[in-house]
């Protein structure tokens, strides 16, 4: 899938739409006008040789409009585009358009989105926001010029889609008895979660630890999905240890397919940044690697200019992207300015075509279960509404030595998410998989 991106997209908020799970077939179309045996079914058939066109005109300050309709209510947060293409060359499509999105009769705006003319035959482009709809469309500002001299909006094909969140679920030791104990209490998520989350603080680097790939053995056996995020220490772990730790966690799980580097210490790293990231990625060149910072120390936002704030913005820079440590009743007050610094943080991620993780950890949250569902719900649907959400999230039983949360269930009874680390997951992934069900 080809994309669109240049220092324009850094203007205007856009970004690579990666790893893209759901392209949604448009069911049906509206346009402001269409030119005869160029009908509106033709900018949603799939088909690169048919095309659709608005009505002619003789200049290019005129307006044209075309509408999908997705066929019910969707998570949507990117947009595909395929414009007439002529000679391998595309023609008639805008240099500028506004995007709204809605339900075919009632529309909000996403803004006026610019970029340049496409050199391929799609154009992929990641909205401002995620948001929930049934239908988009979009409005061409100025027109561009056919083969034939005439100023038209022409489109081969038009269609929605969503790059959907991975979910892993984990944390530290405090919590695994419960996990692997009563594993039949969190089934539903067990088999939905894109994988497991561990610390490097969980592992002892040292293969032959019987007592540890017991424990491993018994995770891996529980994920449908063989997926493994790791996240270990700049200060407290050596770059040899990280290779051992990833060797130890490929025999037993499909990866690591992310990995996180927390440098949240003023104490000397082991090791330097760059040759720790590239550490990381260990038997697998292509692995995100992304910078860990608790965005409370950042100061204020990402560009504040706090030295905290310069050396995370450096480090994102250097890594493939950037991961929150996450303690949810920090966020819930707000502390050091979190809400403001993390946003600002995926934000830059995802004009970098960088990817984000959020980790939603039980610490801080006075190990009262209700608080701790309640901030995460709370968090994820921020982050959705200001634009800013991440491409992985870690629901994390975290530092279990200083507060106590039960594990298990996933869900009550009547099936809403229980006030626990299974019941967090299995909230998420409902909410993201169906957001009218489940807001």
């Amino acid at each position: 899938m080809k994309t669109i991106l240049g220092s324009l997209c850094m203007v205007i908020g856009l970004s690579v739409a990666a790893n893209a799970d759901t392209l949604f077939p448009s069911i049906a179309a509206k346009a402001s006008s269409e030119y005869p045996g160029w009908p509106v079914s033709n900018g949603i058939d799939a088909s690169m040789s048919t095309c659709w066109s608005s009505s002619v005109h003789t200049n290019a300050n005129n307006t044209e409009w075309f509408d999908i309709d997705l066929g019910g209510f969707k998570r949507v947060n990117y947009l595909k585009l395929t414009p007439r293409m002529i000679g391998g060359l595309p023609r008639s499509f805008p240099t500028s358009v506004t995007v709204y999105w809605g339900d075919g009769t009632n529309w909000n705006q996403f803004g006026t989105l610019a970029w340049p003319i496409p050199q391929s035959a799609d154009v992929v482009v990641k909205l401002p926001k995620t948001v929930v709809c049934n239908a988009i469309r979009i409005v061409a500002n100025t027109l561009s010029m056919d083969d034939c001299g005439n100023y038209v909006f022409q489109m081969a094909n038009f269609q929605a889609g969503y790059v959907q969140p991975k979910i892993y679920i984990g944390g530290d030791t405090f919590g695994w008895n419960d996990m692997t104990t009563g594993s039949e209490k969190w089934a539903w998520t067990r088999a939905n979660a894109d994988g497991f989350y561990i610390n490097n603080f969980c592992l002892n680097p040292n293969p032959s630890d019987e007592t540890q790939n017991f424990r491993l053995r018994q995770f891996a056996g529980l994920f449908a999905h063989k997926n493994v995020f790791y996240e270990t220490d700049a200060v407290r772990s050596s770059i040899d240890a990280d290779k051992t730790n990833i060797d130890i966690l490929r025999k037993f799980f499909d990866g690591p397919t992310y990995t996180a580097l927390n440098i949240d210490s003023t104490a000397a790293m082991v090791g330097t940044y760059s040759d720790h990231v590239q550490a990381l990625k260990w038997r697998d060149p292509n692995r995100p690697v992304m910078s860990m910072w608790g965005p409370w120390a950042l100061g204020g936002n990402l560009g504040s200019g706090t030295v905290n704030a310069n050396n995370t913005l450096n480090r994102i820079n250097a890594s493939d992207g950037y991961a929150t440590d996450g303690p949810e009743g920090l966020w819930a007050e707000d502390g050091g300015g979190y809400k403001g610094a993390e946003e600002s943080a995926i934000s830059y991620c995802h004009t970098k075509g960088k990817i984000a993780s959020v980790m939603l950890a039980s610490f801080t949250c006075g190990g009262k279960g209700d608080v701790w569902l309640a901030n995460c719900q709370a968090h994820v649907r921020y982050l959705e509404a200001h634009g800013a959400d991440p491409e992985v999230y870690m629901v994390s039983y975290y530092a279990g030595q200083f507060e106590a949360y039960p594990v298990l269930p996933e869900a009550n009874p009547d099936g809403s998410p229980a006030a626990t680390i299974t019941g967090v997951a299995y909230w998420l992934i409902h909410h993201i998989e169906d957001p009218v069900k489940w807001p």
